[in-house]
């Protein structure tokens, strides 16, 4: 890894005179993973087949602020019947999306492997004549650090997610204690 976290390979591959890169987006659904590279042919990466969307295909850019986390749009365009059906049966909010950068350093090919990582929102569907188009936004995960949590470090909060787990047992109780470190009452005993 360098200084920056890239893998060598990636930094070699980017400091070369002309650069070929794309992106590789990786959508986790309950019935599947789908695998999409932002190139004219399927990509053989990481033991999947990333399939062609090139021409289909569009991320629009995200802008990302100190004060504010925003995220990404994807939208795929030519989507088939057979395809929209099953769009609409999938369950999008929540679930996991992961942009990676892809470099080709002559036949090799250079991935970034956390480039960016979010959660899918709710899709947009446009009917046309003959293909459907399907936009869905997703969110940054850095916009998790921005929510208020729900559980406290407490007994109660602990057993909602493990009621086996007794480690927040009696915090509350040492938290009240009163203990007294090297005054002359502890000295005299």
């Amino acid at each position: 890894m360098s200084a920056r976290g890239l893998a060598s390979d990636v930094v070699d591959a980017v400091q070369r005179e002309h650069v070929p890169c794309f992106p590789l987006l990786k959508l986790e659904f309950d019935s599947e993973t789908v695998y999409l590279a932002g190139t004219d042919f399927n990509i053989e990466y990481d033991g999947h087949t990333w399939l062609a969307a090139r021409g289909i295909g569009t991320i629009e850019k995200t802008i990302e602020t100190p004060d504010q986390v925003e995220g990404l749009t994807f939208t795929l365009s030519g989507v088939t019947d057979e395809a929209l059906a099953q769009a609409q049966q999938e369950e999008y909010q929540g679930r996991p999306v992961t942009v990676l950068w892809a470099f080709l350093d002559g036949a090799t090919l250079c991935v970034d492997p956390m480039a960016w990582q979010g959660h899918l929102d709710v899709p947009t569907i446009m009917l046309g004549r003959q293909t459907a188009t399907i936009k869905v936004t997703a969110e940054n995960r850095m916009a998790d650090w921005q929510r208020p949590r729900k559980l406290l470090f407490n007994h109660p909060d602990q057993l909602t997610i493990d009621p086996t787990d007794n480690f927040f047992l009696g915090i509350e109780a040492m938290e009240n204690a009163e203990i007294v470190i090297f005054s002359k009452e502890s000295q005299m005993r």
